[in-house]
C-alpha cells in the first residue's frame, strides 16, 4: 500500500517485518493498537514516540486502515496536513538527516 511505501520513504524501513499476525509490529496494526504499534517502533529505532509528527501517525493510520475504501483518496492524501503543514528548514532537514545515516 502507499502508506507502507510512505513509511518507507520516511523511516527507511518498512513498518514491520512481514504481513504476517506472528510478526509483533503487524499484528498491533491489524488489532487497531497504535499507541503500542508506535511505541515499540519507536523502542526498535531508539526515539521517542514524541519525535513523530500527529499529522503523520494520524495520515499513516489512515493510509493503512485495513478496509481498502475507508482510505483516502489521492486528493484527501495531498491535502491532509502532513502534506498541507509547515516544512522543516534546510538546515534541520540536514542534521536529522545526518543523525539518520549515523543511527545506520
Amino acid at each position: 500500500s502507499l502508506g507502507i511505501l510512505l513509511f518507507a520513504m520516511v523511516f527507511l524501513r518498512y513498518p514491520f517485518g512481514s504481513a504476517e499476525t506472528q510478526d509483533e509490529l503487524y499484528s498491533h496494526i491489524l488489532k487497531d493498537e497504535w499507541n503500542v504499534f508506535w511505541g515499540r517502533h519507536c523502542h526498535r529505532q531508539g526515539q521517542s514516540p514524541r519525535e513523530i509528527s500527529s499529522e503523520f501517525k494520524d495520515l499513516f493510520q489512515r493510509m493503512t486502515t485495513l478496509v481498502p475504501e475507508e482510505r483516502p483518496t489521492a486528493w484527501d492524501l495531498f491535502s491532509h496536513p502532513w502534506f498541507t503543514g509547515n516544512t522543516v528548514e534546510h538546515e534541520d532537514l540536514h542534521s536529522i538527516v545526518t543523525n539518520d545515516v549515523a543511527r545506520m
